[in-house]
Protein backbone atom coordinates (compact mmCIF):
# COMPACT_ATOMS: atom_id res chain seq x y z
CA UNK A 1 0.00 0.00 0.00
CA UNK A 2 2.32 1.99 1.09
CA UNK A 3 4.60 1.50 -2.62
CA UNK A 4 1.37 2.37 -4.09
CA UNK A 5 0.73 5.76 -1.92
CA UNK A 6 4.45 6.66 -2.65
CA UNK A 7 3.57 6.42 -7.05
CA UNK A 8 0.81 8.77 -6.73
CA UNK A 9 3.07 11.35 -4.89
CA UNK A 10 6.04 11.06 -7.54
CA UNK A 11 3.78 11.44 -10.16
CA UNK A 12 1.75 13.98 -8.78
CA UNK A 13 5.22 16.21 -7.96
CA UNK A 14 6.67 15.43 -11.28
CA UNK A 15 3.59 16.26 -13.26
CA UNK A 16 3.55 19.85 -11.12
CA UNK A 17 7.28 20.49 -11.73
CA UNK A 18 6.52 20.08 -15.56
CA UNK A 19 3.46 22.29 -15.53
CA UNK A 20 5.01 25.54 -16.41
CA UNK A 21 6.79 24.33 -19.65
CA UNK A 22 3.13 22.63 -20.29
CA UNK A 23 1.30 26.28 -20.63
CA UNK A 24 3.77 27.69 -22.94
CA UNK A 25 2.96 24.53 -24.88
CA UNK A 26 -0.06 23.50 -24.86
CA UNK A 27 -3.72 24.68 -23.96
CA UNK A 28 -3.71 25.64 -20.32
CA UNK A 29 -3.67 22.95 -17.53
CA UNK A 30 -7.02 22.54 -16.04
CA UNK A 31 -7.80 23.04 -11.82
CA UNK A 32 -11.24 21.92 -10.28
CA UNK A 33 -12.02 22.03 -6.72
CA UNK A 34 -16.03 21.49 -4.87
CA UNK A 35 -18.17 20.10 -2.67
CA UNK A 36 -19.66 16.37 -2.55
CA UNK A 37 -22.36 14.58 -0.77
CA UNK A 38 -23.95 11.49 -1.03
CA UNK A 39 -25.84 8.05 0.23
CA UNK A 40 -23.40 5.53 0.95
CA UNK A 41 -24.60 1.81 1.66
CA UNK A 42 -21.96 -1.14 2.69
CA UNK A 43 -23.70 -4.49 2.90
CA UNK A 44 -22.17 -8.26 4.22
CA UNK A 45 -25.04 -9.94 3.30
CA UNK A 46 -26.29 -11.94 6.76
CA UNK A 47 -23.99 -10.08 8.52
CA UNK A 48 -24.02 -6.34 8.50
CA UNK A 49 -25.08 -3.11 6.93
CA UNK A 50 -24.01 0.45 7.00
CA UNK A 51 -26.21 3.10 5.33
CA UNK A 52 -26.21 7.44 5.32
CA UNK A 53 -24.77 10.50 4.23
CA UNK A 54 -21.26 11.23 3.34
CA UNK A 55 -20.02 14.63 2.84
CA UNK A 56 -16.46 16.13 2.12
CA UNK A 57 -14.32 17.96 -0.91
CA UNK A 58 -12.92 16.87 -4.10
CA UNK A 59 -10.41 18.52 -6.28
CA UNK A 60 -9.04 17.74 -9.60
CA UNK A 61 -6.22 18.43 -11.89
CA UNK A 62 -5.75 18.21 -15.36
CA UNK A 63 -2.29 18.78 -17.00
CA UNK A 64 -2.28 19.02 -20.70
CA UNK A 65 0.58 18.04 -22.23
CA UNK A 66 1.85 18.86 -26.44
CA UNK A 67 1.64 15.04 -27.50
CA UNK A 68 -2.62 14.88 -26.65
CA UNK A 69 -1.32 12.04 -23.53
CA UNK A 70 -2.91 14.27 -20.77
CA UNK A 71 -2.60 13.79 -17.08
CA UNK A 72 -5.57 13.55 -14.50
CA UNK A 73 -5.21 13.79 -10.64
CA UNK A 74 -8.29 13.48 -9.01
CA UNK A 75 -9.20 13.19 -5.19
CA UNK A 76 -12.12 13.10 -2.80
CA UNK A 77 -12.33 13.02 1.19
CA UNK A 78 -15.59 12.46 2.64
CA UNK A 79 -16.70 11.91 6.23
CA UNK A 80 -19.90 10.52 7.46
CA UNK A 81 -21.73 9.74 10.75
CA UNK A 82 -23.77 6.93 9.58
CA UNK A 83 -25.73 3.83 10.81
CA UNK A 84 -24.50 0.47 11.72
CA UNK A 85 -27.22 -2.18 11.70
CA UNK A 86 -25.73 -5.76 12.61
CA UNK A 87 -24.09 -8.04 15.23
CA UNK A 88 -21.76 -8.48 17.91
CA UNK A 89 -20.36 -11.61 19.40
CA UNK A 90 -18.62 -11.87 22.23
CA UNK A 91 -15.30 -13.74 22.16
CA UNK A 92 -15.28 -15.23 25.29
CA UNK A 93 -18.63 -16.95 25.70
CA UNK A 94 -19.82 -16.92 21.67
CA UNK A 95 -23.04 -15.48 22.47
CA UNK A 96 -23.89 -13.73 19.34
CA UNK A 97 -26.37 -10.22 19.92
CA UNK A 98 -27.83 -7.37 17.69
CA UNK A 99 -26.45 -4.23 17.63
CA UNK A 100 -27.15 -0.66 15.90
CA UNK A 101 -25.35 2.03 16.45
CA UNK A 102 -23.72 5.16 14.56
CA UNK A 103 -20.42 4.94 13.20
CA UNK A 104 -17.69 7.60 11.82
CA UNK A 105 -16.24 6.98 8.55
CA UNK A 106 -13.45 8.53 6.61
CA UNK A 107 -13.36 8.25 2.99
CA UNK A 108 -9.97 8.85 0.72
CA UNK A 109 -10.29 8.21 -2.90
CA UNK A 110 -7.08 9.24 -5.26
CA UNK A 111 -6.78 8.48 -8.95
CA UNK A 112 -3.50 9.43 -11.17
CA UNK A 113 -4.31 8.93 -14.93
CA UNK A 114 -3.21 9.48 -18.18
CA UNK A 115 -6.20 10.27 -20.90
CA UNK A 116 -5.78 10.43 -24.27
CA UNK A 117 -8.87 11.88 -27.02
CA UNK A 118 -9.19 9.11 -29.79
CA UNK A 119 -11.92 11.49 -31.89
CA UNK A 120 -12.23 15.38 -31.94
CA UNK A 121 -14.76 17.64 -33.53
CA UNK A 122 -15.74 21.08 -32.77
CA UNK A 123 -18.99 19.76 -30.88
CA UNK A 124 -18.07 16.65 -29.17
CA UNK A 125 -14.77 14.79 -28.33
CA UNK A 126 -14.41 11.31 -27.21
CA UNK A 127 -11.90 10.37 -24.68
CA UNK A 128 -10.10 7.23 -23.01
CA UNK A 129 -8.14 6.87 -19.65
CA UNK A 130 -6.17 4.71 -17.41
CA UNK A 131 -4.46 4.80 -14.31
CA UNK A 132 -3.75 3.70 -10.79
CA UNK A 133 -6.21 4.37 -7.73
CA UNK A 134 -6.04 4.19 -3.89
CA UNK A 135 -9.14 4.22 -1.90
CA UNK A 136 -9.24 4.03 1.95
CA UNK A 137 -12.40 3.71 4.45
CA UNK A 138 -11.34 4.51 7.97
CA UNK A 139 -14.33 3.00 10.48
CA UNK A 140 -15.06 3.29 14.03
CA UNK A 141 -18.78 1.91 15.45
CA UNK A 142 -19.29 3.88 18.27
CA UNK A 143 -20.29 1.37 20.73
CA UNK A 144 -18.49 -0.36 23.30
CA UNK A 145 -18.89 -3.27 21.32
CA UNK A 146 -17.49 -1.13 18.74
CA UNK A 147 -14.04 -1.30 17.10
CA UNK A 148 -11.74 0.58 14.15
CA UNK A 149 -11.46 -0.68 10.70
CA UNK A 150 -9.39 0.40 8.20
CA UNK A 151 -9.98 -0.65 4.34
CA UNK A 152 -7.41 -0.14 1.80
CA UNK A 153 -8.37 -1.15 -1.72
CA UNK A 154 -5.52 -0.55 -4.06
CA UNK A 155 -7.12 -0.71 -7.71
CA UNK A 156 -6.72 0.46 -11.97
CA UNK A 157 -9.38 2.97 -13.02
CA UNK A 158 -9.73 2.16 -16.68
CA UNK A 159 -12.41 4.09 -18.58
CA UNK A 160 -13.78 6.87 -21.04
CA UNK A 161 -15.46 10.42 -21.71
CA UNK A 162 -17.75 11.83 -24.04
CA UNK A 163 -18.26 15.69 -23.98
CA UNK A 164 -20.68 17.86 -26.29
CA UNK A 165 -20.43 21.29 -26.58
CA UNK A 166 -24.55 22.30 -26.34
CA UNK A 167 -23.61 26.11 -26.67
CA UNK A 168 -21.03 28.38 -26.19
CA UNK A 169 -22.20 28.64 -22.83
CA UNK A 170 -22.49 24.85 -21.70
CA UNK A 171 -20.84 21.72 -21.67
CA UNK A 172 -22.88 18.10 -21.39
CA UNK A 173 -20.27 15.00 -20.42
CA UNK A 174 -20.63 11.03 -19.33
CA UNK A 175 -17.82 9.49 -17.44
CA UNK A 176 -17.52 5.80 -17.26
CA UNK A 177 -14.95 3.53 -15.16
CA UNK A 178 -14.26 -0.06 -14.50
CA UNK A 179 -11.94 -0.23 -11.82
CA UNK A 180 -9.79 -3.39 -11.60
CA UNK A 181 -9.23 -4.56 -8.00
CA UNK A 182 -5.62 -5.10 -7.49
CA UNK A 183 -5.36 -5.62 -3.88
CA UNK A 184 -7.36 -5.06 -0.61
CA UNK A 185 -6.51 -4.75 3.40
CA UNK A 186 -8.76 -4.70 6.23
CA UNK A 187 -6.68 -4.41 9.47
CA UNK A 188 -9.31 -4.68 12.42
CA UNK A 189 -8.42 -3.08 15.63
CA UNK A 190 -9.96 -5.48 18.22
CA UNK A 191 -7.68 -3.86 20.98
CA UNK A 192 -9.93 -1.50 20.97
CA UNK A 193 -13.06 -4.12 22.78
CA UNK A 194 -10.07 -5.18 25.16
CA UNK A 195 -6.28 -4.47 24.93
CA UNK A 196 -5.64 -8.16 25.31
CA UNK A 197 -6.58 -9.17 22.11
CA UNK A 198 -4.92 -8.77 18.97
CA UNK A 199 -5.29 -6.70 15.82
CA UNK A 200 -5.99 -8.19 12.87
CA UNK A 201 -5.09 -7.72 9.38
CA UNK A 202 -7.06 -10.01 6.16
CA UNK A 203 -5.80 -9.35 2.46
CA UNK A 204 -8.61 -9.54 -0.23
CA UNK A 205 -7.71 -10.26 -3.29
CA UNK A 206 -11.14 -10.80 -6.06
CA UNK A 207 -13.39 -7.60 -6.53
CA UNK A 208 -14.29 -5.20 -9.06
CA UNK A 209 -15.69 -1.86 -9.25
CA UNK A 210 -18.04 0.44 -11.36
CA UNK A 211 -18.44 4.17 -11.96
CA UNK A 212 -20.56 6.62 -14.07
CA UNK A 213 -20.76 10.08 -13.63
CA UNK A 214 -22.99 12.94 -16.20
CA UNK A 215 -22.15 16.67 -16.15
CA UNK A 216 -23.44 19.91 -16.70
CA UNK A 217 -20.97 22.27 -16.74
CA UNK A 218 -21.69 26.45 -17.80
CA UNK A 219 -18.65 28.21 -18.62
CA UNK A 220 -17.91 32.01 -18.90
CA UNK A 221 -14.57 32.98 -19.61
CA UNK A 222 -11.55 30.36 -17.96
CA UNK A 223 -14.41 29.47 -15.18
CA UNK A 224 -16.54 27.28 -14.78
CA UNK A 225 -19.41 25.40 -12.49
CA UNK A 226 -20.83 21.78 -12.69
CA UNK A 227 -23.21 19.77 -11.65
CA UNK A 228 -22.03 16.39 -11.40
CA UNK A 229 -24.42 13.15 -10.28
CA UNK A 230 -22.35 10.01 -9.77
CA UNK A 231 -23.09 6.08 -8.98
CA UNK A 232 -20.28 4.06 -7.89
CA UNK A 233 -20.49 0.34 -6.81
CA UNK A 234 -17.85 -2.30 -5.13
CA UNK A 235 -18.22 -5.92 -4.76
CA UNK A 236 -14.96 -7.95 -3.14
CA UNK A 237 -15.24 -10.95 -2.27
CA UNK A 238 -14.10 -12.59 0.77
CA UNK A 239 -10.65 -12.29 2.19
CA UNK A 240 -8.36 -14.95 3.61
CA UNK A 241 -8.48 -16.66 7.12
CA UNK A 242 -6.41 -14.77 9.55
CA UNK A 243 -6.15 -16.11 13.19
CA UNK A 244 -7.43 -14.02 16.12
CA UNK A 245 -7.07 -15.79 19.60
CA UNK A 246 -6.83 -19.81 20.05
CA UNK A 247 -10.02 -21.50 18.26
CA UNK A 248 -10.68 -18.18 16.50
CA UNK A 249 -10.04 -17.47 12.66
CA UNK A 250 -11.21 -13.70 11.17
CA UNK A 251 -12.36 -13.79 7.60
CA UNK A 252 -13.99 -10.87 6.23
CA UNK A 253 -16.95 -11.54 4.49
CA UNK A 254 -17.70 -11.14 0.59
CA UNK A 255 -19.44 -7.65 0.35
CA UNK A 256 -20.51 -4.51 -1.99
CA UNK A 257 -20.42 -1.09 -1.29
CA UNK A 258 -23.00 1.52 -3.94
CA UNK A 259 -22.67 4.91 -3.14
CA UNK A 260 -24.85 7.86 -5.09
CA UNK A 261 -24.24 11.66 -5.02
CA UNK A 262 -23.85 14.82 -6.50
CA UNK A 263 -20.84 17.12 -6.81
CA UNK A 264 -20.83 20.60 -7.56
CA UNK A 265 -17.43 21.76 -9.03
CA UNK A 266 -15.71 25.26 -10.24
CA UNK A 267 -12.34 25.96 -12.19
CA UNK A 268 -9.71 27.65 -10.14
Amino acid sequence: MKKIFNLLVILAVSALLYAPKVIADNEANIYRAGITSGWVNYLEPGYISFYGIMFGAEAMAQLNYPSGLDLRFESSLLYGNIQYDGSVKDTVTGAVGPLKAGAYDYLFIGKAKTEFSISKSEASEYLVNAGVGLRYLDDRVNSTSGYEREITYVFLPLGGRYEYKISEGSVFGVDLEYDFFVLGKVKSHLSNTNPSNPDVTNTQANGSGYRVQLEYRFLWGSKSLAFKPYYQWWEVGASDSAPFTTGYILVEPRNSTSFGGLTIDIAL
